[in-house]
């Protein structure tokens, strides 16, 4: 359990030290599932659950999420995702539905 919370709070501290360098100020809330969010002023967020993958959002709805398994989902405020595999693999949608995959051979 130690781990997990030190890896959350360096996966926190990474991420805070990505926020805007304006922000005033950054609410932290720990919850009892042992999962952490911060919130800054300029509503941008992030929260790292209890097996340590990490969700981003921005003030403009852009969404960055990291899965602990290596996926990583994106999704930014027109409707475009992204979602890439541990091994590479990717799909890409545009705000119109239109798909693209990409294989790791």
């Amino acid at each position: 359990m130690k781990n997990l919370l030190l890896i959350g709070g360096i996966a926190l501290y990474s991420l805070a030290l990505s926020l805007p360098v304006m922000a005033q100020d950054v609410e932290v809330y720990e919850h009892e599932d042992g999962s952490v969010t911060a919130v800054d002023s300029d509503g941008n967020a992030a929260h790292v659950d209890a097996e340590g993958s990490t969700t981003a959002v921005d003030s403009e709805g852009n969404v960055v999420h990291e899965d602990v398994d290596g996926s990583t989902t994106v999704l930014d405020s027109e409707g475009n995702a992204v979602y890439v595999d541990e091994e590479g693999n990717a799909v890409y949608m545009d705000e119109e539905g239109n798909a693209t995959v990409f294989v790791e051979e």
